[in-house]
């Protein structure tokens, strides 16, 4: 058992501010135990409870643990208490006078601010400094360590002095300043135009993402249906042409997005969108909310990607080597007349599903989620999308 997760307490392990230390610690318990299985629980359970006490067998206040060891040929299963003899890493916290700490405030009172560190340890400030009144509760804070009482199993008593250099986080700024950071994913560009737009960008103010779900602007040379593209569409804001960015750096500021919007008649036509009216619709990202897509791995685009361009606009997909759904199982779950759970495949991948079609049920190719995304519709007319089997199999 952790406060967080262990690659969590890794980090605040490398950090001087957490105070948090790894250690490595063999030690004795007296367990009672008739089998493997309940000498493992038992040996969680008891080092459970000490998780935010000081716990004296590993030196410190524990915030978690990892990798226990017990021999085997030591393990005597019994219906009487038993010494174990273990090993372990420790995670703890081990607050040290005179160290600086980060605290999170949680009370402030009549000149008393308490805080808390690892937001479960209590520390108690003492001679408040004037910024005191600029604090609020939920500030992160750097305090300096003044005195600290520790007791076997109990939490400490921490009193530390609050630094003049707490993190105001929130700031009030005039309107002309209070305007959110594009932030830009770049398609199809190659490695020298890509390493130009992004120090415009950066001086800019703006920020450089390869996180779909995170960007307002995907920024392309031209219009064309890529996987950025085909990721971006549930929740970007802005598809636009690369000559924004240049232009904005020209300019020294970021420019209006209305006049550089890609467009492309014939990529438009040949898919059958229109990107604005896209763009313009509400709830993209929830497009196949409450469909299961079964893929089959030769599809193309390939079976990752188009899992993800799925989970994007909000369906699920089912992993390959999971267990299909039977065909009555389907007829079931689709037999209110809208799809529920989809199967999607290809030529190569026929013989994986004669069953289904066989039984009369459509399984449909990848243009059906290709081209649903682009429009962010799903098209009434499944059959256009719909893939034989031959006969012969």
């Amino acid at each position: 058992m952790c406060a967080m997760t262990h690659p969590g307490l890794m980090g605040m392990a490398s950090d001087p501010l957490t105070q948090v230390v790894v250690v490595h610690k063999k030690l004795q318990m007296i367990l009672k135990y008739q089998n493997i299985r309940d000498l493992q629980e038992a040996v969680v359970e008891e080092l459970n409870l000490n998780v935010h006490k000081f716990f004296p067998d590993a030196g410190g206040l524990m915030l978690g643990y990892k990798n226990i060891k017990i021999k085997k040929t030591e393990v005597t299963p019994s219906t009487t208490p038993q010494p174990v003899n273990m090993e372990a890493s420790f995670y703890l916290f081990q607050p040290r006078v005179g160290s600086d700490l980060l605290c999170v405030v949680s009370r402030q009172e009549e000149g008393q601010v308490t805080c808390l560190a690892h937001r479960v340890f209590q520390v108690d400030m003492v001679s408040p400094p004037s910024c005191q009144e600029r604090l609020f509760i939920g500030q992160i804070v750097r305090v300096r360590v003044e005195a600290v009482a520790q007791s076997a199993w109990q939490q400490p008593r921490i009193l530390a002095a609050l630094q003049d250099s707490g993190d105001p986080m929130i700031q009030f700024v005039k309107d002309e300043d209070f305007e959110p950071k594009p932030w830009i994913l770049m398609s199809g560009l190659d490695n020298t135009s890509h390493s130009e737009l992004t120090d415009i960008v950066t001086r800019l103010g703006g920020v450089v993402t390869d996180r779909p779900r995170f960007s307002t602007h995907l920024v392309m040379n031209k219009l064309g249906r890529t996987t950025n593209m085909m990721l971006c569409l549930p929740t970007v804001k802005h598809i636009i042409s690369t000559k924004w960015v240049l232009d904005s750096g020209k300019a020294g500021g970021w420019l209006e997005e209305a006049e550089y919007v890609l467009h492309d008649e014939k990529v438009e036509e040949h898919f059958e969108f229109n990107l604005s009216k896209t763009l313009a619709k509400t709830k993209r990202d929830e497009l196949f909310k409450g469909v299961v897509f079964y893929v089959t791995p030769s599809v193309q685009p390939s079976l990752k990607t188009l899992t993800k361009i799925i989970i994007h606009s909000g369906g699920r997909c089912a992993r390959f080597a999971d267990r299909r759904w039977s065909v009555d199982e389907m007829k079931e779950i689709n037999s209110t007349g809208n799809l529920f759970y989809i199967i999607i495949t290809c030529e190569d991948d026929i013989h994986l599903v004669t069953d289904v079609i066989r039984s009369g049920m459509g399984v449909l190719s990848s243009e059906f989620v290709m081209r649903a995304v682009v429009r962010c519709e799903i098209d009434d007319d499944i059959s256009r999308y719909l893939t034989y089997a031959d006969p012969n199999i």
